[in-house]
């Protein structure tokens, strides 16, 4: 009888030893489909990134000569850009003269003849000088009021630099010599559009003061 159960626990171990030997070789086949996948997944994942970067180098090449014609045409703006702000900084100049012409125009009473209308600079700041006559300091006084009240978007200060008596005592006219700065605000770009019909004013009165001489 003892010889029977021993016969009967070596088979039992047999089969529990061929069991595990059967998982460990199923574990070991699987663990190789495993690491084969991985294997042949990042071969596939760098023969494709490879070929992507194949394919990208080809298409930089065509665009290469693109590249070429933008950065030439950068270069080219570049060069451009001092002839526009000079463009540009002489639309402005033209625009407020535009401006101020009419200003005058408005402001310029029938009584009042310009004799010199010049510019000049005052610092960072652009000046016109008005010299004129009028039929008495009220009257000049009225004129610098009239120019500040039109001129808000143009002038940032108007001053009466002087006035005198341009008349002999016998004349049967008398008149006031006057002289007056205009000081301009400065103008940007964003700020300098052209003024719309609505708003033009006439110049006819500014030329026809200027072209009196002086004392008639």
């Amino acid at each position: 009888m003892p010889n029977i159960n021993l016969v009967a626990a070596r088979r039992e171990e047999k089969r529990n030893v061929t069991t595990l030997s059967r998982q460990l070789f199923m574990g070991l086949i699987a663990s190789g489909a495993i690491l084969f996948g991985v294997v042949a997944w990042s071969g596939i994942s760098a023969a494709t990134q490879g070929a992507e970067i194949k394919r990208l180098d080809a298409e930089l090449v065509k665009l290469e000569p693109q590249l070429e014609k933008i950065k030439q045409r950068d270069a080219d703006i570049a060069s451009l850009t001092p002839r526009v702000k000079t463009l540009d900084n002489a639309r402005i100049s033209t625009l407020q003269w535009h401006e101020l012409l009419g200003i005058l125009a408005q402001a310029t009473p029938s009584t009042v003849y310009y004799t010199g209308i010049t510019t000049g600079q005052e610092g960072e700041t652009a000046t016109v000088n008005l010299k004129g006559v009028a039929p008495s300091q009220n009257i000049a006084a009225t004129l610098s009021q009239d120019l500040n009240k039109n001129g808000t978007s143009l002038f940032s200060d108007i001053v009466i630099k002087q006035t005198t008596n341009g008349s002999a005592p016998e004349d049967p006219v008398q008149k006031v010599v006057f002289e007056m700065n205009l000081y301009l605000k400065p103008v940007s770009l964003a700020e300098s559009a052209a003024p719309t019909a609505g708003n033009a004013r006439p110049t006819t009165g500014v030329a026809a003061s200027a072209s009196k001489p002086e004392g008639n």
